[in-house]
Parts: C-alpha cells; structure tokens; sequence
C-alpha cells in the first residue's frame, strides 16, 4: 500500500500502536462495533496524504563512523 502511494505521488507514514490500541476493551468494543470478528487482531494502521510543500523522499545524510563494529 505504501509502494502504491508512492507510486501515484502520495507520502505515507507507518503508525505502529494499533495491536496495545485495540488490546484494550475501548478498542474491542471499537472491533466489534465495525463488525470485525474477534479473531482478528490490528497491528498497525497506515496515514496516507500529500506531502508538504518542498518535501522530500530523499535520504537525511549519515555522520560518519555512525555505526561501531563489534567482534
């Protein structure tokens, strides 16, 4: 969903909270209330929308020796 946004010029971001969201009873009464059965479990949801003007879908630059290798 993400590639096909891309795609068609549209800028996405993955919200990673809906599993603790809807683990709690507000959110399985929101499931149930959608009429999703309860074997079915939300993990994450997806913001999709255009980018603010002058955005960028371009790499933020690395420090050098950023990283350490550890034997």
């Amino acid at each position: 969903m993400m590639l096909a946004a891309h795609e068609i010029g549209l800028g996405t971001c993955w919200i990673h909270r809906e599993r603790e969201m809807f683990d709690s009873e507000e959110g399985k009464q929101l499931l149930r209330d959608m009429g999703i059965d309860d074997d079915l479990m939300g993990i994450g949801a997806l913001s999709i929308g255009y980018e603010a003007e002058g955005g960028s879908h371009a790499p933020k630059h690395r420090k050098p020796d950023y990283y350490k290798i550890v034997k």
